[in-house]
């Protein structure tokens, strides 16, 4: 299990968006690299909440 992290910063100020850096080393494992398109899985149960983030295939 790896864990780093990340501080949120403002998106556009058009919108209410955030934005994050993804770290150097979770970008290298899951393969991805500037204008490549990520899926953010969500998950809430009673347990809590799990985000999982994924390269997308298209």
């Amino acid at each position: 299990m790896f864990k780093y992290k990340s501080k949120v910063g403002k998106g556009s100020s058009q919108f209410d968006s955030a934005r994050i850096i993804i770290p150097k080393q979770v970008r290298e494992f899951i393969d991805v690299n500037p204008g490549d398109t990520i899926e953010w899985i969500v998950n809430v149960t009673e347990k809590g909440i799990k985000v999982n983030v994924e390269k997308s295939e298209e």
